[in-house]
Order: structure tokens, then C-alpha cells, then sequence
């Protein structure tokens, strides 16, 4: 074990959908939106706050545009497509 701190990760399968289409960019979209509240931890209580509010923030910014860059989408034009 490194004991150091490991990134964590999830797969997005998305070989079922057309992702050239609106509607299908804009299911991967939402599995990746899913996916990244995995990874990131779902918001607790309606008023997140301090550092926990920006980690979580960052953090899903973050595995949302490393997502959209892998299958070759931008953001804009994924969020477009919802």
C-alpha cells in the first residue's frame, strides 16, 4: 500500500449511444454528471459550505471536463445538447 492519496475513478460506458446526436451527447451528459457525483460524494445538507463546497465543486468540474475531453466533447457543446 503507498498510503498516499489515490484519485479515485468511474467508467462511463457510452458505446451505446450516438454522441454525434443532441440526444446523445446529452444521455452521456447525465452518466457523467451520475458518474462524478460517485466519485466525488453527493452534496450533504441543502447548504454546503467552506472547503467541503469548493472540493466537491472542483472536484466534479474536473471529472466532468477530463470526461467530455476523453470522448471528445466540450462542455459547452454537451450542455448545449441537454
Amino acid at each position: 500500500s503507498s498510503g498516499g492519496y489515490q484519485p479515485r475513478s468511474a467508467t462511463v460506458s457510452y458505446g451505446d449511444l450516438d454522441v454525434t446526436s443532441a440526444q446523445g451527447s446529452a444521455a452521456l451528459v447525465n452518466r457523467i454528471d451520475a458518474a462524478s457525483r460517485a466519485v466525488c460524494g453527493e452534496r450533504t445538507g441543502p447548504m454546503m459550505a467552506g472547503d467541503r463546497a469548493r472540493d466537491f465543486a472542483a472536484c466534479r468540474s474536473a471529472a466532468i471536463a477530463d470526461a467530455l475531453r476523453n470522448v471528445g466533447l466540450t462542455a459547452p457543446t454537451a450542455y448545449a445538447a441537454r
